[in-house]
């Protein structure tokens, strides 16, 4: 199973900040997903994962203690096997003036607007949901 680890980057209104993925991207084209990636053999910790990810993407710089864990969630595979294990983290971010390395751009939305967006990639959707009913953030 492949693990990966995003993070939820919350304004101090209680807005988000998502990625808007290339058209050329590997996985969700062109959709709107959250900043992170997939975990190397390399990351000691799924905490690690997030952060290595971040830095890649963005000018944030963010240390371990910026990040709180979440929640996880799995997503199969429409055959049953494999599939991806997702761990959310929130990072508190003072405002959205910051550049980003990878993607198309940054878009900010309530999680109520995100969720009804038809542009979300699934694994986005997957974790946005559980917050949402779980009144995790």
């Amino acid at each position: 199973m492949v693990e990966i680890a995003v993070s939820l980057l919350e304004l101090p209104n209680k807005e988000y900040i998502f990625q808007r993925r290339t058209s050329d991207a590997p996985t969700s084209p062109g959709l709107l997903g959250l900043f992170g990636g997939h975990r190397e053999s390399s990351d000691g910790t799924v905490l690690e994962a997030v952060q290595r990810e971040l830095g890649e993407e963005t000018s944030l710089n963010l240390t371990k203690d910026d990040f709180l864990y979440i929640t996880a969630e799995r997503e199969t595979s429409p055959s049953g096997e494999g599939g991806r294990q997702y761990h959310l983290f929130l990072a508190k971010v003072s405002d959205v003036d910051f550049e980003i390395f990878e993607g198309a751009g940054k878009e900010v939305y309530s999680l109520d607007e995100a969720i009804t967006r038809s542009d979300i990639a699934s694994g986005a959707r997957l974790l946005i949901e559980k917050v949402i009913r779980e009144e995790l953030v």
